[in-house]
């Protein structure tokens, strides 16, 4: 198998490992995040900035091995950003 096919399989395996824990983990996630934070808009942004640290860390050849303990731990984490106001700050 020459390196740039292999290179498309092991892409392609990344996507169907994050789109599975997106499924399997987003209605848990949305519900710990809402109850936490009251501003909808905020919720909302705070699941997307930690699908995308998932995804960027599959990216970058570093998955978590225990995907729901590092979910909580991010999104734990952007949740005491949120309120400590660096949430949406401009850079």
């Amino acid at each position: 198998m020459d390196e740039a096919l292999r290179k498309r399989w092991l892409m392609a395996e990344q996507d169907q490992r994050i789109s599975e824990a997106i499924e399997r983990e987003q209605g848990w996630l949305r519900n710990f995040i809402q109850r936490r934070v009251a501003d909808q808009g905020d919720a909302e942004d705070i699941l997307q900035d930690v699908f995308y640290e998932l995804v960027e860390a599959y990216r970058m050849m570093k998955p978590a091995e225990q995907v729901t303990a590092w979910l909580f731990r991010v999104t734990r984490n952007r949740i005491i950003e949120c309120y400590r106001g660096y949430f949406g700050a401009a850079i």
